[in-house]
């Protein structure tokens, strides 16, 4: 399982999390105003996740690109936007 948590001092705001596999599928894509976004069940490989405030004007985003491996390896990554 792979963790995205954003870290902010935005309040009020709603957050983009899109999850995409190595061929840059997208495999999940959610807007939340939660903090934290996971994806469960993923097979080996690589994947990459991207954060984003969703705004009237855009927001930041964070993007993030990590490995799963074989043996329960699990990720998380942390976005300060």
């Amino acid at each position: 399982m792979a963790h995205a948590n954003v870290t902010t001092n935005l309040a009020g705001y709603t957050f983009e999390y899109i999850w995409l596999n190595s061929s840059g599928t997208s495999i999940r894509d959610i807007t939340t105003t939660a903090l934290t976004d996971s994806l469960p069940g993923l097979s080996p490989g690589t994947y990459t996740v991207r954060v984003q405030v969703i705004g009237s004007c855009g927001g930041p985003a964070d993007v993030d690109t990590f490995n799963i491996r074989v043996g329960g390896f699990t990720f998380s990554t942390n976005s300060t936007v």
